[in-house]
């Protein structure tokens, strides 16, 4: 059985990281409705990785939801490496991080894009192992 993930969410988070914010809108609350649009985007990823029963097709459509926004992260930042340390993912889920520009809302958020790929993708890495021990 194909199982067909939603895209609506991942499609308006890339429209907007794709695009040049609107200056009538500070650099906070330009990062709040790019959250919004990542929170959004988190839960249809939730979904779709439900709807796989097989923990292969998993990892490859992480590591395509990866690929391609690091993809897009090099092309903004011209860098395909992303430092991320767990302080920085906390102040930034927890709104706690500071935001002067828009670019840095944009770099806020690509890293917990990435962040959180690599972390869905590492939990399935070890049920795929725990089920294989069984």
């Amino acid at each position: 059985m194909v199982y067909n993930e939603k895209t609506i969410m991942q499609e308006k988070l890339q429209a907007a990281l794709s695009s040049i914010p609107g200056k009538t809108t500070g650099p906070k609350s330009y990062f709040r409705e790019l959250f919004k649009l990542f929170q959004g985007f988190n839960i249809e990823l939730n979904n779709n990785l439900e709807g796989y029963e097989c923990h292969e097709r998993c990892i490859d459509y992480l590591t395509d939801l990866d690929t391609h926004f690091r993809g897009m992260y090099m092309l903004f930042d011209s860098t395909f490496d992303v430092f991320i340390n767990g302080d920085q993912i906390e102040s930034i889920q927890h709104h706690t991080c500071k935001v002067k520009s828009y670019n840095e809302a944009h770099v806020h958020i690509y890293k917990l894009l990435i962040y959180t790929l690599r972390v869905k993708k590492k939990d399935i890495v070890v049920k795929q192992k725990i089920k294989c021990k069984f």
